[in-house]
């Protein structure tokens, strides 16, 4: 198996407002000769934040991904079904989360990806607000991916 989280990643590369996605330890899965894939554990359930959730999808799937979304009603029952699967050692690719002092308890505790080399190549420490940046990286370093 190899990585291509980066692959994943600059499909995200819009400015955040208070949305982000983690990139949790498990990176995108290539087996030989299959598509890489991509689970993605959220809340965007309505009809608009479904449609904006789609243009994603069908980039990452027009770049030969497979998406494998994992819908949740709701904030809280995301968060718990998250905890349940990093206890299992099964999280997903990636899960939507709100910026803030919840992503650096995950960062300190080595739970997700750093996405810092996407970001050093998009320019994020130049082109985003302070406060933006504030919530978003952990010592320096970006460890999610702003999509809001």
């Amino acid at each position: 198996m190899r990585s291509c989280t980066a692959t994943i990643c600059r499909l995200f590369g819009t400015l955040l407002q208070r949305v982000v996605i983690l990139t949790l330890g498990a990176s995108v899965t290539v087996l030989a000769q299959e598509r890489p894939w991509a689970e993605i554990m959220h809340y965007w359930v309505s009809p608009g934040e479904h449609a904006a959730l789609r243009v994603l999808q069908q980039q990452f799937e027009a770049d030969g991904g497979q998406w494998v979304a994992t819908p949740l009603p709701d904030q809280n029952r995301m968060r718990g079904a998250m905890i349940s699967r990093l206890a299992e050692g099964l999280p997903p690719t990636l899960m939507q989360w709100h910026a803030g002092s919840n992503i650096v308890e995950l960062a300190e505790l080595n739970l997700v990806a750093d996405v810092e080399p996407i970001a050093q190549r998009q320019n994020w420490h130049h082109i985003m607000p302070k406060v933006v940046l504030d919530s978003v990286t952990y010592n320096g370093r970006f460890i999610v991916v702003p999509v809001n």
